[in-house]
């Protein structure tokens, strides 16, 4: 990663940004697909005749929940 070079970062500089490059990467990729879930079923329920509601809501509210955890996961809030 040619970036390292420019910001004037020593060998052990660049492998330390590395490592948490890819630590986050890997992170996002292993969470990702569960952000995706909720949203997925909301679609399925409002796809319905008749929409439910009332499971609609209760979907929605899974789905800003699940956000707000992902966001609080890669902001290091932990909710403490």
């Amino acid at each position: 990663m040619h970036i390292f070079s420019k910001l004037g970062l020593d060998d052990n500089q660049s492998k330390e940004v590395k490592a948490i490059v890819f630590k986050m990467q890997k992170e996002m990729v292993q969470n990702k697909p569960m952000s995706r879930l909720p949203k997925i079923e909301l679609r399925e329920i409002l796809g319905k005749d008749p929409v439910d509601v009332k499971v609609a809501e209760t979907k929605q509210t899974d789905r800003v929940l699940e956000n707000r955890s992902c966001h609080d996961t890669y902001s290091g809030n932990r909710g403490y």
